[in-house]
Parts: C-alpha cells; sequence; structure tokens
C-alpha cells in the first residue's frame, strides 16, 4: 500500500496563495507537490529504532517500545490529538499501530512540507527538536540508513488534486 503524507490544510492555503500571487504572472500553476512516502519513511524508522526488528527489546532503560521505539507521552500526545487511534501504550509494540501513532503526531508537531528531516528529529527528539544536539546526530544516523536503503530518495512528487470551488 504506498501512503503518502502531506498536511491538506497547508496545501490548501499554499495553492491559494500560488494562485493569488500568480494572478498577474503568466507562468501556470504547479502541478505536483512532494510528499514523502510513508511506507519507507517507516521501514528507515524501524532500521533506525529496532535495527528493523519486528518485536524488538524495550529501549531507553524500558521507556520505549516497539518498532519505532514510542515513549508513553508521544504515545499520550498522538493519542490526544487523534482520538480516533484508540488503543492503550502496549499497542505501539505492533508497528502497524505504531504507524498511526507516529503519524498523528507528526501531524500534530510537523508543518513539514515532505520534510524527512524535520520528522525524523521531531520523532527523536519532540516538537522542539532542531535545537536539540542529539537530534543532529539522530538525524545523520537515519539519513544514513535511508541513503542504504533508499538511494533514490523517500519523498516523490504527485499531481496536485484540483478542488471545485463552490459558489
Amino acid at each position: 500500500m504506498n501512503r503518502h503524507y502531506h498536511n491538506p490544510g497547508f496545501m490548501s492555503i499554499a495553492a491559494a496563495s500560488m494562485l493569488l500571487a500568480g494572478a498577474g504572472n503568466k507562468s501556470p500553476p504547479p502541478t505536483h507537490q512532494k510528499v514523502v512516502e510513508m511506507d519507507k519513511f517507516f521501514d528507515v524508522l524501524a532500521m533506525q529504532e529496532s535495527s528493523g526488528l519486528e518485536k524488538p527489546d524495550d529501549g531507553d532503560n524500558g521507556r520505549a517500545i516497539g518498532p519505532f521505539q514510542i515513549w508513553y507521552p508521544y504515545w499520550a500526545d498522538a493519542t490526544q490529538h487523534d482520538p480516533s487511534i484508540g488503543g492503550t501504550y502496549q499497542d505501539c509494540r505492533k508497528r502497524e499501530y505504531a504507524e498511526k501513532v507516529v503519524i498523528a503526531y507528526m501531524d500534530r508537531y510537523c508543518d513539514y512540507k515532505a520534510n524527512v528531516e524535520e520528522m525524523a528529529r521531531i520523532h527523536n527528539g519532540g516538537p522542539g527538536a532542531f535545537r536539540k544536539k542529539k537530534a543532529t546526530k539522530y538525524w545523520l544516523s537515519f539519513q544514513r540508513h535511508m541513503n542504504q536503503m533508499f538511494p533514490d530518495g523517500i519523498v516523490k512528487s504527485v499531481p496536485i488534486e484540483k478542488k471545485k470551488i463552490v459558489e
């Protein structure tokens, strides 16, 4: 299953801004946007966090669980942001559930526009990750895994969906 993540609210504002900005411009509006291929992002994240093991040991002195080594506060933030996730913290041991948690966490804290670095840093260090030195080390390691696993990258260009204007 190919999953892509972009912030729909951002794209609506961006598309409107581009259309308004281009009103006097002769160049056509953009037809594509960059999106992170989430299946690939999750594969790299699992390799980074748990060496790709399906059932890894708990990490960080027992405070992080599952293939993405999710901490309880991370899970709590994600499920507060998107209560439809349901489940319990222990469900983070299952990759499918943990993916939903990561998506909700990213939706809550990222202003990412297909920015893999921001996503990786925020996963590791929380919303203020760009100010943390450990997040830089984490990103460099994540980037090495990403380049080894997916030399062509994990961001691709997809057509922008045209929306009908309702009067």
